[in-house]
């Protein structure tokens, strides 16, 4: 059955057995955030985003710039 497991859970799975190896594992004793990869976007944020992306691929002709 899958659920959710630690690392250090994880780490000690058969799945993972043959990559474990305890002396070269160090653990991080503070946590760390992810935020700066999730920012907050607006609706129009993420539809501009959409539509400069696509003009990297289909750049609109001069006459209509």
């Amino acid at each position: 059955m899958f659920g959710n497991y630690a690392v250090a859970e994880a780490l000690r799975h058969e799945y993972l057995a043959k990559l474990h190896d305890i002396n070269d594992e160090p653990v991080c004793e503070q946590t760390f955030e992810f935020d700066f990869e999730q920012p907050s976007l607006t609706e129009e944020h993420i539809k501009e985003l959409v539509y400069m992306e696509s003009l990297s691929f289909n750049p609109l002709p001069p006459t209509m710039r």
